[in-house]
């Protein structure tokens, strides 16, 4: 083993580790704002129906979450989700933008912070 293969091994390393933070971090979050929106949190370990209970927790309806499937139109109802979710929370521009880029990490503030959850916003 040379150098570039130790350091391709430490870097794939790093990453993974990384990843799976990351990942945790997610799962954590999610819980968290499922369960200050009254659903159970191990709805947000089940793939695809954690979508949909994310959507309708923002939206008040989480058959929306079918149309992130669909190329250029998934990218602005998710843009509408990162409204609607910070909304719900009572947050406002800011938040909705940091939960469109950061959407995992940002859970983390909405699930443990002072934030009350309010319901779906319908405007």
């Amino acid at each position: 083993m040379d150098v570039n293969d130790a350091l391709n091994l430490l870097t794939a390393g790093f990453s993974l580790i990384v990843g799976i933070l990351f990942w945790i971090i997610g799962i954590v979050g999610r819980w968290k704002v499922f369960e200050k929106a009254g659903k159970a949190g191990w709805k947000s370990l089940i793939p695809f129906y954690s979508g949909y209970c994310l959507f309708d927790i923002a939206m008040g309806t989480g058959w929306l979450y079918i149309l992130t499937f669909i190329p250029f139109i998934g990218l602005v109802v998710s843009v509408i989700l990162a409204v609607n979710l910070a909304r719900a929370f009572g947050c406002g521009t800011i938040m909705a933008i940091l939960i469109f880029i950061f959407q995992d990490v940002m859970l983390i503030p909405l699930g443990f912070g002072n934030y009350q959850y309010q319901g779906p916003v319908h405007r």
